[in-house]
């Protein structure tokens, strides 16, 4: 399939995605797994990851959660006139940590008590979208 873009996108109106249940988000956790792509200093990187992941994972957010929780949040309310998406991107080295897992357990509460929210993997979100447009599946 081949077309043209005009890269003015959708001029302010965006297309309604009709998420199921009325969803006004579609959120996609995606565990994101890293190998060999860590700093290593033994590898010849200036500097250890491990020393710097911990406070400098989300650049301007002191407490992870309440990033995401506030992206959610936001994303809901402009969802009130045009539904949205949200990935939200676990890295294990991260999440995986007892202190960091808590994290998501309070944003999986937090989408628990907003509610009109579709918890959907990439791969469902790209079948719904294609479902509601008539297109064809690879």
């Amino acid at each position: 399939m081949s077309y043209v873009r005009d890269l003015r996108g959708y001029g302010g109106r965006p297309p309604d995605p009709k998420w199921p249940g009325g969803a006004r988000l579609a959120l996609s956790l995606v565990v994101n797994v890293e190998e060999g792509a860590d700093l290593s200093v033994t590898a010849g990187d200036e500097r250890n990851e491990a020393v710097y992941e911990v406070r400098d994972e989300v650049v301007g957010a002191p407490d992870p959660c309440m990033y995401v929780i506030d992206a959610i949040d936001w994303l809901l309310r402009e969802g009130a006139t045009a539904p949205k998406m949200l990935s939200v991107g676990l890295h294990l080295r991260i999440i995986g940590r007892p202190a960091r897992i808590v994290t998501l357990e309070r944003i999986l509460d937090h989408v628990r008590e907003r509610g009109q929210i579709w918890i959907a993997t990439r791969a469902e979100i790209a079948r719904h979208w294609r479902a509601l447009h008539g297109i064809p599946g690879p």
